[in-house]
């Protein structure tokens, strides 16, 4: 195959075939857009499938090795709107995790189609991993107890790195920092941080819960069962 083209066959919707080289470059691109704007979260999610190859290899090998994560690979869910019922979550007991995901949702103003498909992973069963990755992350918020502020955003994102070794988690929490106050990022450092990485080893692996089937279990049940721990609240 030539440097200069991509390969044409189309894996998946949405798939835009790269050549190592155009990789190279779209990675260097996304990169400096991340730097120079940390907001830009279109071009942060181009670096997390641009440079996580490794690590989405090894997410899958794990959920190979889980009965849990075979199904889910297997059955390959996804979480939209067509396939979400939020009304139906809305009328569940207000301890259960489905209601405090609804709940988490309506108070933020945010729908499950918020988050953008995976174009440039060249592996379909790399790219469902990607996206469901990419998908669970509001989920991950309401477990959590991570408020959708630029300072959870980040939290969670040193979660998700002790959890899934993407390089884009590392970028993105290191770069967020530097929109926060000084005090805000004196807290990030000697409380949250550690924390963030204490949470992230102890808890079970995220990937390998089928949280569809999990909508109904009361919240602090599906938190003990995974070892999921909820962060200490913030100082201001």
């Amino acid at each position: 195959m030539s440097i200069g083209k991509p390969q044409e066959r189309l894996l998946y919707a949405n798939h835009m075939p790269t050549t190592p080289l155009q990789k190279i470059i779209l990675s260097g691109v996304s990169a400096v857009s991340v730097f120079a704007n940390p907001n830009r979260a279109d071009m942060l999610a181009n670096l997390g499938e641009l440079t996580g190859t490794s690590a989405l290899r090894s997410i899958h090998a794990q959920m190979c090795s889980n009965s849990t994560g075979v199904q889910i690979l297997y059955d390959r869910p996804r979480i939209r709107s067509d396939a979400i019922n939020k009304s139906a979550l809305r009328s569940l007991p207000s301890d259960t995790f489905g209601y405090a995901y609804a709940r988490f949702m309506d108070s933020n103003g945010f729908e499950a189609d918020g988050r953008s498909y995976v174009q440039f992973v060249d592996d379909t069963d790399l790219a469902y991993v990607m996206q469901r990755y990419r998908e669970l992350h509001d989920l991950w918020h309401t477990l959590f107890g991570l408020p959708a502020t630029l300072f959870g955003e980040i939290v969670l994102k040193y979660i998700e790195l002790v959890q899934t070794g993407l390089p884009a988690c590392a970028l993105s929490g290191f770069v967020g920092q530097f929109l926060l106050s000084r005090d805000d990022m004196r807290e990030l450092a000697c409380v949250y941080v550690p924390w963030a990485y204490r949470a992230g080893k102890e808890a079970s692996f995220l990937m390998n819960i089928y949280y569809e089937k999990e909508f109904s279990t009361p919240l602090e049940e599906f938190r003990d069962r995974y070892n999921i721990q909820v962060a200490p609240p913030k100082e201001k």
